[in-house]
């Protein structure tokens, strides 16, 4: 927001579509196609019906892979250590699942936050303010899928299927960050703007003050609705990477103990990705936990010894709520943070020596 003055002008971001497809269009281009993106349909019966469709189909098409694989590993596989390899593949697609059911129950809050998002930028103030922000062993019970030309189908089609649980990983990824990182320039805003409380003339104080509460107020509102909305995606992601991170390992040994370079090369750079991942989302909640902390010592670096007693009893609130900082958590019981990254690995480790002395 620019700076009060005596004659101010009106800031436009005429670049705001542009800047808002730069931030949304991964995951709008990954997650449209499979009928899960929030903003995805006009919002008429006709096509909402259509979105319902889409959904029924793309997830029969996900239980066509999956089912079936399940049934190989719990019936059909006989062999410990090739079990204890692909289950880290089903832990993988059973978090796709996971996400792709809870973006369409909470399809309503994320498309607000999402429209929020896009009403950031387009109602943007000022210029600073825009700069802040057969792949898998199965068993199919009705026929055999090794024969010809049904294994060549089945094969593509199961290649076709792995793509759709790989977009809705990768697009609802994609989401989140932009989700949790816009949650961040919102706090760096209200900071920006507080900063500015003491370089504004004396009778406009109070209207400025109140501008930077009211930003406050929504950034914290909409962080909120972050958390509520996506508590359980954090839980069963940090649980899930953590036991497929401890396949992987184990993986790894057992291919180091059978000379197999290739396939331990494999696992290194799947359990590099999954760390990745896990890497980000805990750094960017880790972020959004010091950026709403932070606002408390911009209100405190305030000159708010030489302003008026009532305008200090309302930075002294400002102050109080920022030192309780808002933190995303997986699912009420721990914190997504740099903390819990380190987590999940010891955790994954410990995991492995577990499988060793048993397995």
């Amino acid at each position: 927001m620019e700076r009060l003055e005596t004659t101010p002008t009106k800031y436009k971001n005429t670049d705001c579509e542009t800047n808002i497809n730069y931030v949304v269009k991964i995951s709008r281009t990954l997650l449209t196609p499979i009928g899960i993106y929030p903003l995805h349909g006009s919002g008429t019966a006709l096509s909402n019906f259509l979105v319902t469709i889409q959904i029924i189909i793309i997830f029969s098409l996900m239980l066509f892979l999956l089912v079936p694989h399940l049934i190989y590993t719990y019936w059909d596989a006989e062999d410990l250590t090739k079990l204890m390899k692909i289950i880290a593949a089903q832990v993988f697609n059973s978090l796709a699942l996971i996400k792709f059911w809870t973006m369409i129950i909470n399809k309503d809050s994320l498309r607000w936050c999402l429209a929020e998002i896009q009403d950031s930028w387009r109602n943007v103030s000022c210029d600073e303010d825009k700069q802040i922000p057969l792949p898998y062993p199965c068993d199919y019970v009705f026929f055999v899928p090794q024969d010809s030309p049904g294994y060549e189908m089945l094969f593509v089609t199961q290649i076709i299927i792995s793509s759709l649980i790989l977009s809705t990983n990768c697009g609802i990824y994609s989401l989140i960050a932009t989700y949790i990182v816009h949650a961040c320039c919102l706090f760096e805003i209200v900071g920006r703007h507080l900063d500015e409380v003491g370089k504004t003339v004396e009778g406009e104080v109070l209207q400025k003050l109140t501008q930077v509460i009211d930003k406050h107020t929504f950034a914290m509102k909409y962080a909120l609705t972050l958390e509520k909305s996506l508590n359980i995606v954090f839980l069963s992601e940090m649980v899930g990477c953590t036991i497929i991170i401890c396949f992987l390992e184990y993986g790894i040994l057992l291919d180091f103990g059978e000379k197999n370079y290739l396939g331990m090369v494999t696992y290194v750079v799947l359990m590099t990705s999954i760390l990745v991942n896990v890497f980000i989302l805990s750094f960017i909640g880790d972020r959004l936990k010091e950026q709403s902390s932070k606002i408390s010592e911009y209100t405190y670096d305030l000159e708010w010894h030489s302003m008026p007693k009532h305008m200090v009893h309302n930075l002294l609130f400002i102050m109080i709520r920022s030192n309780q900082p808002v933190t995303l958590t997986a699912g009420k019981l721990f914190d997504v943070s740099l903390q819990g990254f380190a987590d999940v690995v010891k955790t994954s480790a410990a995991y492995l020596n577990f499988l060793r002395a048993v397995v």
